[in-house]
């Protein structure tokens, strides 16, 4: 038996490995005394789930539809626990086989605006004045600090998200015209 000392949402995991049919079976723990009570027996029998690498896309969309089947439990529950294991087996897989672009921070806050319903003039708390909610909106200036830190704590928006580099537009003034000697 091996017992992985991983907190996961303040919880333990404990997993017997089949090395020859390539399953690892996972019994959540959410307690310290969970610990007594582990039988692996009861793990073999299928009291808890089996998890088997994703090695193809088509065992990545067969997890996909297994974790929509498990969401909906209740917080505590085996399912919740379940859903938990399976949610990070999902994510190793997507992470080796799907490359995620950065995220534009200004398609993102364009993104939040549209979700929540909010106007350019929600943004002034956080960007400052209408011009300078524009002058952002239009890329023409890039988010300061003070503004990415607003912006998080205001809408529950990820700084790391936020603070990512993005192109800016280029302004030309138009200088006025001086004729020469």
């Amino acid at each position: 038996m091996i017992f992985l000392g991983r907190h996961f949402f303040q919880r333990k995991l404990c997993g017997v490995v089949h090395y020859d049919r390539e399953i690892l079976y996972v019994h959540v723990i959410r307690t310290h005394d969970g610990y007594d009570d582990i039988d692996t027996a009861k793990i073999y029998k299928g009291s808890v789930m089996r998890f088997k690498p994703m090695r193809t896309k088509r065992e990545y969309q067969q997890s996909i539809k297994q974790a929509e089947a498990l969401m909906g439990g209740k917080s505590g529950s085996r399912q919740a626990g379940d859903l938990e294991v399976l949610s990070l087996l999902i994510q190793v897989y997507e992470s080796e086989h799907y490359l995620m672009q950065p995220v534009d921070p200004v398609d993102l806050l364009l993104h939040v605006m549209e979700a929540r319903g909010l106007e350019r003039k929600d943004l002034e708390p956080y960007i400052g004045s209408r011009r300078r909610v524009a002058e952002i909106l239009n890329r023409i200036r890039p988010m300061s600090l003070n503004m990415i830190r607003r912006f998080s704590d205001g809408l529950a928006v990820s700084a790391e998200l936020l603070i990512s580099q993005y192109p800016l537009r280029a302004v030309h003034k138009v200088a006025d015209e001086v004729p020469l000697a």
